[in-house]
């Protein structure tokens, strides 16, 4: 069996294995779950965006966009760490946790900022 790779039963498999298989092999049931979600949320976002450029809906339903934008921040920053996560593999640990500092930090300031921008415009009101 040299180059094959022995599966777990499904009970004893990890939960970084499922996940390595759901973001990666597509022949996984939740690999097409997890594109079908993340497309929807790329168009929902789309078009929250565009509606959100209308003036009178912008005011109309600004705490609907409020909300959206942080389920959008948060459903797409868990889709980016999940996909972090799975991009380690044994000969790369050691530079991906580097990698995995600077993205987290990236992220921290995004998340800081954004939190910063929800203030100053709930506070403008």
């Amino acid at each position: 069996m040299t180059g094959q790779q022995i599966l777990r039963p499904a009970a004893e498999r990890r939960f970084s294995d499922a996940l390595r298989s759901a973001f990666t092999i597509q022949d996984d049931p939740w690999y097409m779950r997890i594109q079908l979600a993340s497309t929807t949320l790329v168009l929902i976002s789309i078009g929250a965006l565009m509606a959100e450029t209308v003036p009178g809906v912008a005011l109309e339903y600004a705490s609907l966009w409020h909300g959206l934008e942080w389920v959008f921040m948060i459903g797409f920053g868990l889709e980016y760490l999940a996909y972090l996560y799975v991009a380690a593999n044994a000969s790369n640990t050691q530079r991906l946790s580097g990698d995995w500092l600077t993205c987290l930090q990236s992220f921290r300031r995004s998340f800081l900022s954004s939190v910063s921008a929800s203030r100053a415009v709930s506070s403008a009101r």
